[in-house]
């Protein structure tokens, strides 16, 4: 990915290149991000307020990134926590906020299966803070160790857990009396999302054949080339299947249906045209997309 801080402007000054030139540049620069594949996720500096918010809207929606805009730079922890959970198909759980009282005070990490590759912890706070890490067992953990790392600022602190045991965890955390402490966990899965079509090989590349031609439709969950048995993982997720008709670009969505360790349907195909099919999964921790399956 490709991380851009700007005020968005263009105008570079009398004895500069003019606007053309620099958008004749910008334009190249992203035709090549585009062609990597490469996401850019623009970060607003808005100190003055004067940011262009649409320069930089449109840099980033147009390679698949995202715009966030600031006029601190406090917030640049949190927002490039969004950065990474967005990357990578994450989701941002805060387990809870807590007012710092001078002593320890607990905060609750459930892991949530044994699928977490790892546990990002980040918290933000006005001063530096303390922290212990009590594991499922009640064992306290040492902070750094083998598969824990320490990051620390005087108002940012992450603790990274590498294939954490599933179950409640404890997290001690120790400010200064009135301190606003910010928490946030970011799972990371060694998961990926399969999606097989029972009819692909009649579709052929007869386009008649496409037409109220139905598909059926199955997307599971594998690790390590080995698909999940795990019910516990599929509780609360949710699945869809995208189809994109590459003629017209418009899409059509249908839920699945969580069969417990799979997710199902059957979609019937509405035009003789080339489409792409993917399947999205949402869960309350990650998210997943297969890849795409192109009928041409």
């Amino acid at each position: 990915m490709i991380v851009l801080l700007s005020d968005g402007k263009t105008d570079l000054g009398k004895n500069s290149r003019t606007k053309k030139e620099s958008d004749i540049d910008k334009n190249e620069a992203l035709k090549i991000a585009k062609d990597k594949g490469y996401p850019i996720y623009t970060i607003g500096l808005n100190a003055d307020g004067s940011v262009d918010k649409n320069e930089l809207n449109e840099i980033s929606s147009s390679t698949g990134g995202k715009t966030f805009i600031t006029d601190t730079a406090d917030n640049l922890p949190q927002i490039l926590s969004e950065i990474f959970a967005d990357s990578l198909k994450l989701k941002i759980v805060s387990p809870g906020d807590i007012t710092a009282n001078g002593e320890y005070q607990d905060v609750s990490i459930n892991i949530p299966d044994s699928n977490v590759m790892e546990a990002n912890i980040s918290l933000l706070s006005q001063n530096k803070i303390q922290v212990k890490l009590i594991d499922n067992n009640g064992k306290e953990r040492a902070i750094p160790s083998d598969n824990i790392y320490y990051s620390v600022s005087n108002s940012y602190s992450m603790i990274k857990i590498i294939n954490p045991e599933k179950g409640d965890w404890t997290l001690k955390v120790k400010g200064i009396s009135g301190d606003k402490i910010k928490v946030n966990l970011i799972f990371n899965y060694d998961l990926k999302l399969n999606m097989e079509l029972s009819k692909a090989k009649s579709l052929s590349k007869d386009k008649d054949l496409y037409k109220d031609d139905s598909i059926n439709i199955i997307s599971y969950l594998t690790s390590n080339g080995q698909r999940i048995q795990d019910k516990e993982i599929y509780k609360g997720t949710n699945a869809y299947l995208i189809v994109k008709d590459l003629n017209t670009k418009k899409e059509d969505k249908l839920d699945l249906t969580n069969k417990g360790e799979s997710f199902e349907g059957s979609y019937k195909l509405k035009e003789a045209a080339n489409y792409e099919l993917k399947v999205v999964l949402e869960g309350k921790n990650f998210s997943k997309e297969s890849e795409a399956v192109l009928l041409i």
